[in-house]
């Protein structure tokens, strides 16, 4: 991605802290796959510097969506990014499941 992971409300439209450049740079390099209708996944790979987490796209031929699947389920078998909290958001999410951090 060109840009660090943001903020949700970065990107949500309906917060004061909306940014439409943001929005647009988050999606800069996946918007192709749905222009061409591509069958797409993103995974999970890793965290910034800030804590907040790095995914990366897979992106594959028309009709390969087994095999994008397949792939999936392969990395996931072998990391634990899918599993972790994102250091940066932990406490928020603690916070709303009642857990003490």
């Amino acid at each position: 991605m060109p840009i660090a992971t943001p903020a949700v409300d970065e990107v949500d439209p309906a917060s004061p802290r909306f940014s439409p450049r943001v929005l647009y740079a988050l999606s800069r390099f996946t918007r192709f796959a749905n222009y061409l209708g591509l069958p797409s996944l993103a995974v999970p790979a890793g965290f910034d510097s800030s804590g907040m987490p790095v995914g990366v796209q897979i992106v594959g031929r028309r009709g390969s969506d087994a095999a994008l699947l397949d792939l999936g389920v392969r990395l996931q078998a072998r990391t634990d990014w899918h599993g972790r909290v994102p250091s940066a958001i932990a406490a928020e999410i603690a916070a709303g499941q009642g857990i003490a951090v």
